[in-house]
């Protein structure tokens, strides 16, 4: 954080408008240490590496997920991908359309064999049970996370009266 200040000369006058307090240098992500092609491609975009921020999670989380792609010599045609969530019984339990990094910078302004970040702070459903599950994209498996969902008792409320009425946003 930098907090504004007024720099004084050796006299006292005000030394300004600008002063110079040090410099940013920008550079390149350092590599991540993944061979090109360490975990496939999806939708013809090789994935270099995927991290997430945790092991464990109860249902209705969020989840940071971490992507490194590499932007192969082809134009990329596609904007986004699917990610899905497999229970242990490999059935899904949410799919996310997601953009490879920022929608404003799509694959196709990549730098040939640039690799980019993409991050995604994804909420997990909160119906999960308890059990493991694995976030898949173009059938690769990505990472694993355990869900320990708490005890759920739904009880329903007796109605005296039943009213048969749907309700949308058209009605006044």
């Amino acid at each position: 954080t930098l907090q504004p200040i007024t720099l004084l000369a050796e006299d006292g006058s005000v030394v300004g408008p600008t002063a110079v307090l040090g410099q940013i240098t920008v550079t390149e992500p350092e590599s991540t240490g993944a061979a090109a092609d360490s975990l496939g491609q999806i939708q013809s975009i090789p994935l270099l590496e995927f991290r997430q921020d945790r092991a464990t999670a109860v249902p209705g989380d969020v989840v940071l997920l971490t992507f490194f792609w590499q932007r192969p010599s082809d134009a990329p045609l596609a904007q986004n991908f699917n990610l899905e969530l497999h229970d242990a019984n490999d059935a899904i339990g949410q799919t996310w359309m997601l953009p490879f990094t920022l929608p404003s910078y799509p694959p196709a302004d990549w730098a040939v064999g640039t690799a980019v970040r993409g991050q995604h702070l994804l909420r997990l459903p909160a119906g999960l049970d308890s059990g493991s599950y694995q976030f898949v994209a173009d059938e690769i498996v990505l990472g694993q996370i355990d869900i320990t969902a708490p005890e759920r008792v739904f009880e329903a409320v007796e109605m005296e009266t039943a009213v048969n009425a749907t309700f949308s946003q058209n009605d006044q």
